[in-house]
């Protein structure tokens, strides 16, 4: 049986978390066909986009229908993998190219991968998109505005950066460039999460990325 590959990213919007990579200078996310078929997503987000929490229930859906998924999250490779490097707009860059490199392994194995990173920079974003074969990368733009999320502001790091605490905070003390061509758009202010979720699968599966396994 041939096997097709798709590699999937989701943005978190605008909404970038200081402590994650970027979902997304963006890694991806993959989808893998036939036994394995799977929808990758790279969200970006501000802290407070909820994000995470989209992006998780998306992975639990995938796999409960029978999709074999690996998710990729900003906190835990910045804690590893990328635990060398800083903030600094070089640093960045260099985060979300190991994401994206890390991320193609798995998209190579048939794997629906789901990277959710801070990505503040279009070009890192295409390079990662660049990886993949043409139509295999979606990326999925979770649309949160700045004020929101510094409303929510679970961790604080807004505040915090608002006093000069924190450096290179994305939206604030560092630059965020806003995804302009995502094939998918989300936005969370009036929904709940179960909502954005099904517009996530929803719109997956129109790009023919996230079918249900035949």
């Amino acid at each position: 049986m041939q096997r097709r590959a798709r590699f999937v990213a989701v943005r978190r919007g605008r909404e970038l978390d200081e402590l994650r990579v970027a979902v997304l200078g963006p890694p991806a996310a993959v989808v893998g066909d036939g036994a394995h078929r799977r929808t990758g997503q790279r969200p970006q987000e501000r802290p407070g986009a909820h994000t995470d929490a989209v992006v998780g229930l998306v992975e639990q859906r995938l796999f409960s229908d029978g999709c074999q998924t690996m998710l990729l999250v900003g906190d835990q490779v910045r804690h590893g993998l990328n635990g060398d490097l800083a903030f600094t707009p070089e640093d960045r860059t260099e985060n979300i190219r190991r994401v994206g490199e890390v991320a193609l392994l798995f998209f190579l194995q048939g794997n629906i991968v789901i990277c959710t990173f801070v990505s503040p920079f279009q070009e890192d974003r295409q390079r990662v998109r660049d990886l993949l074969p043409a139509g295999r990368f979606v990326e999925v733009f979770v649309d949160t505005p700045l004020e929101e999320c510094e409303r929510r502001d679970p961790k604080g790091l807004y505040a915090r950066a608002r006093k000069g605490e924190i450096a290179h905070m994305t939206g604030i003390s560092s630059p965020y460039e806003a995804p302009q061509d995502a094939e998918i758009r989300v936005e969370t202010i009036g929904k709940g999460l179960e909502e954005c979720v099904e517009e996530v699968i929803g719109a997956l599966r129109e790009l023919g990325r996230g079918e249900e396994p035949q």
